[in-house]
């Protein structure tokens, strides 16, 4: 109950709205139940463990032993985990075996990912220690128990990744926001004439000239043609058309020193190219390049259905990386070869200085049957979106973290538990007891640092195959994401030491002649 009450406050925080807060008698009898059958189950399996302790074991302490319960109680208690988290997730949604599917899967994938940590585990203790005593000893005691700790290593990188995921995805959303804009468009400033371009352009240009701090004015429009032939430079064949769908856009724009941007070879288009019959060919993000013929340098394409039956014959002088149709591939054209009331689209921009912006808003919205936007605008909507999504997220994310802090510290102490004889002879053969924490400190900062760059790594390669269909240049971290990620980085290597110090400092403590009595 406490717990919930502190999630809905953090809720209504960060999305900035009230939340009702509402107690439901189910919630919490599923939750007791649950939480009672959980606890009975799983205190079992220390009570069989206990019982196939042998005398013997019990009589020397400073032996540890590592009885197990055995691999049939374990499978059934995780039998009835799952049938009971199963029901309850069924009655939840309705559907009592699909609920007891979807745990069993769940379920299943931690086991593979938990595997797949062990492996991990494994090879980081293959690592050199580079003539490090202290690393070798914490680069071996890390492969002691293996799954346990491929389990604190599964706990941490998701709770990572929980975080850096919403972090990294959300600042990418903005900034392909804000790139495909600015400088795919050109501009700051979007306007939506609701009359025919022929008449709006004047009324447009007309007023712009009247504002301060406008840099330049520029008009996307976008068409439409089917290609006809295709003549190689090189005089090979040409692939089958079968009548291909061109993409085209054409950007009339009075700022010279905007350019096509990715360009990979070739040149971009200038303004002494208006009217020319050239153009530069947009590689296709989307689309796979093999269902569109590979132009290259000098090739000549017959499109003909530009509008009005106009036929054009266009020489590719440039091959850029970078799409105008929202990565579906297609040609940049100058101005003036095709007319302007034939585009399937239009845009207007402008692009005015961060200073007159606010007064060129209003200037521009005295205009009759035009809608003015500014691009910071959609921006702004985005992030309150992204704010409001991502709160559940972002909640989980924390929980999960906390859930990792608490493992990494019982993880500690067991280890700590099960070396304490060697922790004895260490110290017994004049190691100090800072050093041995600092073994431990070690060994355990390596698990956390690992976690992190696990989750945050899993995040980055995210951003990055999104970044890859909508910028010139992939990324993987955003820049605005960066000071986010050292953040979760340190508090990574922070839950590592705090668990350290918090299990380990007592038992380093320890008499030596309380831990050896028995040698």
């Amino acid at each position: 109950m406490a717990l919930s009450g502190v999630a809905n406050r953090f809720g209504s925080d960060l999305i900035q709205q009230p939340l009702l807060f509402k107690v439901y008698p189910e919630a919490i009898l599923f939750g007791g139940v649950l939480g009672v059958f959980v606890s009975a189950v799983f205190g079992i399996l220390p009570v069989l463990s206990a019982a196939k302790v042998r005398p013997a074991i019990v009589l020397r302490p400073n032996d540890v032993s590592n009885v197990t319960a055995g691999c049939l109680p374990r499978l059934t208690a995780i039998g009835f985990i799952v049938i009971a988290l199963g029901l309850i997730a069924g009655q939840i949604i309705g559907f009592p075996l699909a609920g007891v599917i979807g745990v069993a899967v769940t379920l299943l994938i931690l086991g593979v990912l938990a595997c797949i940590m062990w492996v991990i585990v494994w090879l980081v203790g293959k690592l050199p220690a580079f003539g490090s005593v202290d690393l070798r000893l914490a680069l071996r005691d890390l492969t002691t128990r293996r799954m346990r700790t491929a389990i604190t290593l599964l706990a941490l990188s998701a709770g990572m990744f929980a975080l850096s995921s919403i972090a990294f995805f959300g600042e990418s959303v903005r900034d392909i926001l804000q790139f495909s804009f600015t400088n795919t468009l050109g501009g700051n400033v979007l306007m939506f004439p609701v009359l025919p371009q022929e008449l709006a352009r004047p009324i447009i240009d007309a007023r712009l000239d009247t504002l301060e701090g406008v840099e330049s004015r520029s008009r996307l429009m976008s068409f439409t043609g089917t290609l006809r032939n295709l003549q190689r430079a090189d005089g090979s064949p040409p692939p089958p058309l079968n009548s291909l769908t061109v993409n085209i856009a054409v950007r009339d724009t009075d700022d010279p020193n905007w350019s096509i941007p990715g360009i990979s070879a070739g040149r971009s288009l200038t303004e002494a190219d208006r009217g020319a019959l050239v153009a530069v060919y947009a590689k296709p993000q989307f689309t796979p390049e093999s269902d569109m013929p590979p132009y290259q340098l000098s090739d000549r394409l017959t499109i003909s259905q530009l509008g009005g039956g106009q036929t054009l014959t266009v020489e590719i002088v440039g091959i850029a990386d970078s799409s105008p149709t929202g990565g579906l591939g297609g040609l940049w054209l100058p101005p003036d070869l095709i007319a302007p009331r034939y585009a399937d689209f239009t845009f207007n921009l402008a692009k005015i200085t961060p200073e007159k912006l606010n007064d060129a808003l209003l200037g521009l919205s005295t205009l009759p049957l035009v809608l003015t936007f500014d691009i910071s605008f959609f921006d702004s909507i985005l992030t309150r979106l992204i704010t409001q999504f991502s709160a559940l997220p972002i909640l989980v994310g924390l929980l999960s973290l906390g859930a990792a802090a608490v493992i990494t510290a019982n993880t500690v102490a067991l280890a700590t538990l099960e070396r304490r004889r060697q922790t004895g002879v260490m110290r017994a053969i004049g190691l100090k007891g800072g050093r041995v924490l600092r073994i431990l400190l070690l060994e355990n900062v390596i698990v956390s640092l690992l976690g992190a760059l696990l989750g945050i790594g899993l995040s980055a390669l995210g951003v990055w195959l999104m970044t890859t269909f909508s910028f010139d240049n992939a990324f993987f971290i955003p820049r605005s994401a960066v000071p986010i990620a050292v953040i979760l980085v340190g508090v990574a290597i922070g839950i590592g030491a705090f668990a350290t110090y918090a299990s380990g400092s007592v038992a380093v403590r320890e008499r030596i002649m309380n831990t050896l009595r028995y040698e």
